[in-house]
């Protein structure tokens, strides 16, 4: 008997590990805190950047980033790009991240490399005309 609830305890994990969001790619459960909230450059956009509910760790994360107009309104229909870059070495990552818009303003960064421990910016430019920097610290 233990073994058989065991199996179905399994197989419902792992039907949950691979359910997918309606564009085709995993759901990613995120933290609901977020890591940093920013402002563009411009002050046209607020940005609020969250990490997996397992903790962002060393090497490569999958972030969500919500963006609202400066009125509070999602901001859907951006071209985002995301950029890690750790000032303290002068480099970023040779692994350039995806950005997919996921709707209600949310946009999902996959591939983010994180690689070494320190604090990291995630350089963040929407619409290549706008721009703005979270800090993310790494252990």
């Amino acid at each position: 008997m233990k073994s058989t609830r065991a199996i179905l305890a399994f197989a419902v994990l792992a039907s949950a590990c691979s359910m997918s969001s309606s564009s085709g790619g995993p759901i990613e459960a995120f933290d609901s805190t977020p890591l940093s909230v920013v402002t563009t450059d411009s002050g046209s956009y607020a940005l609020r950047i969250f990490g997996p509910a397992s903790g962002v760790l060393r090497g490569l994360d999958t972030l969500r980033i919500v963006i609202t107009t400066s009125s509070g309104v999602a901001a859907d229909n951006l071209d985002v790009v995301v950029v890690p870059w750790m000032p303290a070495m002068g480099h970023g990552a040779s692994v350039v991240p995806s950005v997919e818009a996921v709707g209600g303003g949310a946009y999902v960064a996959t591939d983010v490399a994180l690689f070494m421990p320190g604090t990291w910016q995630l350089r963040i430019t929407i619409d290549a005309t706008d721009a703005a920097v979270a800090n993310v610290a790494i252990d």
